[in-house]
């Protein structure tokens, strides 16, 4: 019932919006009329044509088209987008779909023996830094302790031997022990950003059918690179497709690669600044895609670099490999942020409710067949666990 409706608003929309459209085409034909009225160009008024001999009057008309365009480009988008919001709207109704929600608190300097579970049955131990979202429980034992860092208020506090705490939604709770210490904020914004991250991913974890575009490759807008991380990535578009690289002033054929999720290009020394990049898909010889625009690349050099390799190991030295993924990404440097989150997944694969960092990664650099694989798993792991709790009540 809930989806009919649905169906009908969306009708109700797309019907209105037609309706405006129709109505900005007889304005601009009325504007036309009154035009070529004052240009005294009557045989054009008797044809309603579009052939004006002013210049000026050409300009006009173009404007108005593009502006018309432009309306339809944007109704077009927003009625598709209306259609989107209610098909998640109504999938989340009907209980099916899990959104993915940022961690609540994080888990830092464990010593001795400190264990999580998800739902307080298996209990693993905790050997790095980790991130702790609602449902998880920590313990600790006679010689276990850890730092808990609370995501909504950036409070810093020490949970002591023989204890143990339940993370909710809204907040840690200590079931029994001690969680002591002032709670004083941590500072910083590393928090901050990795809310904001978690909210953007939202959108990419839902798996739509697009149509499908043989051949067809598109390489991040803007990407960071150095000597130290060089390479540029994109989708493989197929067994029998090379590839065409342009580089500022260089050009450079890679073979056809048969297999392979991605292709990874890595760039040869440039001068420290932006180059712009640009790849072509072709077939026994011949071009047969190219993108819109090319991509800008950021070589960084001299003390730019510096700073960001001293930086770097700061992070480094903290032991978070989120952190590190997070800093490489808030710096543009796209690709090694991607590796470390691959990394990560793949040594801690029941980390799922951090895997939507990974789908956005894929999605901001246009691998689409990458970012669909990553949201099906994150989707059956987040089903699986929701029928585990089902068939436990």
């Amino acid at each position: 019932m809930l989806f009919v409706r649905l169906l009908l608003f969306v009708g109700l929309i797309l019907f209105v919006r037609s309706m405006l459209f129709i109505r900005s085409m007889l304005f601009f034909r009325l504007m036309l009329f009154f035009r070529l009225m004052q240009c005294g160009d009557l045989a054009a008024v008797a044809m309603n044509t579009e052939i004006v001999r002013d210049e000026r009057m050409q300009e006009e008309i173009g404007t108005m088209k593009l502006g018309l365009k432009r309306k339809l480009k944007n109704s077009m988008a927003w009625m598709f987008a209306v259609v989107f919001a209610g098909a998640a709207a109504t999938v989340g109704a009907e209980g099916t779909a899990i959104s993915a929600a940022a961690p609540i608190a994080k888990l830092d300097q464990a010593a001795g023996k400190v264990e999580y579970s998800k739902g307080g049955e298996a209990w693993r131990p905790v050997t790095r830094s980790k991130y702790l979202f609602a449902g998880y429980q920590i313990r600790t034992g006679a010689d276990g302790s850890a730092k808990v860092l609370n995501q909504g208020t950036g409070a810093t506090q020490t949970l002591e031997a023989n204890s143990l705490i339940k993370v909710t939604d809204s907040g840690v709770q200590v079931v029994r022990g001690k969680l002591s210490g002032s709670g004083e904020p941590a500072g910083g914004t590393f928090w901050s950003a990795l809310v904001n991250k978690f909210t953007k991913a939202q959108r990419y974890t839902t798996v739509r059918r697009d149509p499908t575009v043989l051949c067809k490759v598109e390489t991040i807008n803007s990407l960071s690179v150095s000597a130290q991380y060089p390479e540029v990535v994109w989708t493989n578009a197929g067994p029998d497709c090379s590839y065409r690289v342009k580089v500022a002033d260089q050009v450079v054929d890679l073979p056809v690669s048969s297999t392979g999720e991605m292709i990874r290009y890595r760039l040869s020394d440039m001068s420290a600044g932006d180059h712009p990049f640009i790849v072509q898909v072709m077939q026994n010889g011949q071009v047969v895609y190219v993108q819109d625009k090319p991509s800008t690349l950021h070589w960084l050099g001299g003390d730019e670099s510096a700073k960001f390799t001293a930086e770097e190991q700061k992070i480094r030295a903290l032991g978070d490999d989120i952190q590190l993924a997070s800093f490489f990404e808030d710096k543009g440097f796209m690709v090694p942020a991607m590796d470390a989150y691959r990394s990560y997944i793949a040594q801690n694969p029941d980390e799922n409710d951090l895997r939507p960092l990974l789908i956005k990664t894929y999605n901001d650099l246009h691998l689409t067949d990458l970012r669909k694989k990553e949201a099906l798993s994150y989707s059956a792991a987040n089903s699986a666990a929701a029928g585990t709790g089902k068939a436990k009540k």
